[in-house]
């Protein structure tokens, strides 16, 4: 069996080639009972936070859905999204999952309606039609 360049013959044993022995690769420091004990309690501890950190992490999106709905919507708005935009302008609008602020929905109408979506066209018409804060351009 060719290995690296040498040829080994079947005979041979690991301990000849001064290979260590398996298993004699462990730590030669010796715990003590206790502190193995001690080791596993505190191994199961940290496996009993994490389940109960996932859990809370879970349960905060159904609890609190409208904020990280807003939020996921947030931040695929700000990297162009027209979907996301039109959606940020209707929370905006009517203040679901975040405080009312009919500038920002315009704001996010304008920006989705420059990109084509056409509900957006639409509510930014009604905005000037309803006196919103809204500056609206030809075309």
């Amino acid at each position: 069996m060719a290995h690296f360049g040498w040829t080994l013959s079947a005979a041979w044993s690991p301990l000849q080639l001064g290979l260590p022995r398996p298993g004699s690769l462990t730590p030669k420091v010796k715990l003590k009972q206790g502190c193995i004990f001690t080791i596993q309690i505190v191994l199961e501890t940290c496996q009993l936070a994490a389940v109960i950190i996932t859990g809370l992490l879970l349960l905060y999106i159904p609890l609190c859905y409208e904020n990280f709905h807003f939020h996921v919507a947030h931040l695929y708005a700000r990297l162009g999204y027209p979907n996301a935009q039109h959606i940020l302008g209707q929370r905006y609008l009517q203040g679901t999952g975040v405080e009312k602020n009919e500038e920002m929905a315009m704001h996010w109408f304008r920006q989705a309606a420059g990109q084509g979506h056409p509900h957006s066209s639409f509510n930014l018409a009604v905005g000037a039609l309803r006196n919103m804060t809204v500056a609206l351009e030809e075309g």
